[in-house]
């Protein structure tokens, strides 16, 4: 991950916005893709790593709870990378993620606005955009300017 922020960091920088890409997965409009089911585990153990990162004491993040939240994103993630999409939400369910590992990572609104316009980051959200329907950079899960 080249985001120079830490998880840890960015949680307690803003309160988590939970609501990526929901239209696109729910349940009453939800294509037939095998990539979302798969995302919709990823976002709930993000939720849930979310959550075990405010436990007291769990600074360091070596909580039980953390660790089982983070393996089971993990694993998301890899059955996302090794299922093809087949649908537009599919596509933006996996642009999502790599704008949340790769995309722009200041917290700070002009700073942000500034990342957006490096070429990689304009390719992806032009991405972003054709498949998720969407005019704006995808929310960011740890909160921030987006």
């Amino acid at each position: 991950m080249n985001n120079p922020m830490t998880r840890r960091a960015a949680l307690c920088a803003a309160p988590a916005i939970l609501t990526p890409i929901a239209t696109l997965v729910s349940a009453a409009t939800e294509p037939d893709d095998p990539v979302l089911p798969h995302y919709r585990a990823w976002l709930a153990a993000r939720a849930d790593w979310l959550r075990a990162a405010e436990l007291p004491g769990n600074g360091n993040l070596e909580h039980p709870d953390s660790r089982e939240a983070e393996l089971r994103e993990q694993q998301a993630l890899e059955l996302m990378i090794e299922t093809p999409p087949t649908s537009l939400a599919g596509i933006a369910a996996l642009v999502f993620i790599f704008w949340d590992w790769e995309g722009p990572s200041s917290l700070n609104a002009a700073r942000f606005e500034e990342e957006c316009q490096l070429l990689p980051n304009k390719l992806l959200l032009a991405i972003w955009k054709a498949t998720s329907g969407q005019n704006g950079a995808p929310e960011r899960l740890t909160g921030g300017a987006a």
